[in-house]
Parts: structure tokens; C-alpha cells; sequence
């Protein structure tokens, strides 16, 4: 069974058991987070589309850890004006791993 979800304002086609990093969330780690915008459903033979969201269906998520990626580093340059700006960070994640899909 697979699904097309929407998290944290971008969308993941999930399958049960699958681990994946998305953009920092407030919850605990070991928490149960739940995620109502699904968008379709694919199940062996079958696909249901919502219109924009499947009516019932939802998805159950396990928060595993925070942390932060790799610094990605920024770099401005305009040439004849002598301007240059060099900049990084390291954006924050949260591991979670999709416990059950429900319809």
C-alpha cells in the first residue's frame, strides 16, 4: 500500500516502514503524529484520488530524532561591482518513519 501525503507543506509518496527526513517538526522524539492531507491512496490494483483529500484516510508517522544536515553554503558574487557574500547554514531536520496508512 502506498500514498501520496502531504507534510509539512510538501508532498511524499510513503510506503509502510519507510524512513525519510522531513523539514523540522515541534513534536518529541518517539512521538505519534498523525497526517490528514492525503491525497491518494494506491493499493495493489486500486487507486482512490481525493478531490483534494481522501475523505477517512490518514497517516500515522513515528518521530525517531532531530537533527541538522550538512552546512550548504551560499555564494553571491556580482562581477565589476567588487560585491561578494558568502554565507551558510545548516538546515534542521526530523527523521520519522511511517508506521500504518489508514483508510
Amino acid at each position: 500500500m502506498q500514498a501520496i501525503v502531504k507534510i509539512k507543506g510538501h508532498q511524499y509518496l510513503v510506503v509502510p516502514k519507510m524512513k525519510f527526513r522531513v523539514d523540522r517538526m515541534i513534536e518529541e522524539e518517539g512521538a505519534i503524529v498523525s497526517f490528514p492531507e492525503v491525497y491518494a491512496i494506491i493499493d495493489n490494483d486500486t487507486m482512490r484520488v481525493g478531490k483534494p483529500i481522501v475523505a477517512g484516510a490518514s497517516v500515522q508517522a513515528t518521530v525517531l530524532k532531530h537533527a541538522r544536515g550538512k552546512k550548504v553554503i551560499t555564494f553571491k558574487y556580482r562581477p565589476k561591482a567588487r560585491s561578494r557574500v558568502k554565507k551558510g547554514f545548516k538546515p534542521e531536520y526530523t527523521e520519522i518513519e511511517i508506521t500504518e496508512i489508514q483508510i
